[in-house]
């Protein structure tokens, strides 16, 4: 790693501490554990790289157990934004958080296939970490498409949720995509955009970690935003009783 670059990742570790100090201060990670424990695990994995030397059995040690622990996290995040943003909705949140873990299960036993089947490993490449990569892409494909469906749902939808819960979807979704992008490219492109693609997700990131820490308020002073429609009543009022329907609906099916 350049001079830059590591300055950039030590700007991004700092950056992510700024959050969870920002996070304990106003007692937000008692609301959001999951998402407070997976910034902590992708800092103290940061952290602890930095101090390994890169080329060493090490650092690909240290490298892919703090990725399988971020990516458990990173779903259980999911799973926790999910419940926060539809909790005056319990019917929708609780079929939510079945659907999630039905396809969680099916995409890791595709993930474990597909790393049997992608035989071809690259010249020079270790096999372990072939396979290691081809299942983490599947598993990080997963993840973006509930955030997706999350970020769809909420942009049509008229969700009532607190300010802070609408912040921790947005950036989460965000720093997640960026982060996943940027290892998908890693195992794509050639080595000499590597660099340059790397320290522009992580002076991005910083920014928004840092715009993120600022924009946080204790949760009894943080507002309630209203998404999806919200400039538009008369769809608004149309869309809030299709929610309150299906809400029901899912309610009843849920205790049946």
């Amino acid at each position: 790693m350049d001079r830059l670059g590591q300055l950039l990742w030590y700007a991004n570790v700092a950056a992510m501490g700024a959050l969870l100090l920002r996070f304990t201060a106003t007692g937000l990670w008692r609301l959001y554990r999951v998402l407070f424990s997976y910034f902590l695990a992708l800092a103290g994995g940061s952290l602890l790289l930095l101090l390994i030397s890169f080329r060493s059995n090490s650092y690909a040690l240290v490298f892919m157990t703090d990725e399988v622990i971020v990516h458990v996290l990173a779903l259980f995040t999911v799973l926790e934004l999910y419940w926060l943003a539809l909790a005056k909705h319990m019917g929708l949140a609780s079929f939510g958080r079945t659907t999630v873990w039905g396809v969680s299960a099916a995409v890791t036993f595709l993930a474990l296939v597909s790393a049997l089947l992608d035989r071809d490993v690259p010249s020079g490449q270790s096999i372990i970490l072939h396979r290691f990569f081809t299942v983490e892409r599947t598993l990080e494909m997963a993840i973006i498409l509930f955030l997706l469906l999350i970020a769809l749902f909420i942009t049509w939808f008229p969700v009532k949720m607190p300010r802070n819960a609408a912040l921790a979807i947005a950036g989460f979704s965000v720093l997640y995509i960026l982060r996943a992008g940027t290892l998908l490219a890693a195992n794509l492109l050639a080595r000499t955009h590597l660099a340059a693609i790397n320290d522009a997700m992580i002076a991005f990131s910083t920014v928004l970690l840092l715009v993120w820490t600022f924009a946080l308020r204790p949760e009894e002073a943080s507002q309630e935003v209203v998404t999806g429609h919200a400039w538009n009543p008369e769809a608004l009022g149309d869309l809030s009783r299709q929610l309150d329907t299906i809400n029901t609906a899912l309610a009843r099916f849920g205790r049946s």
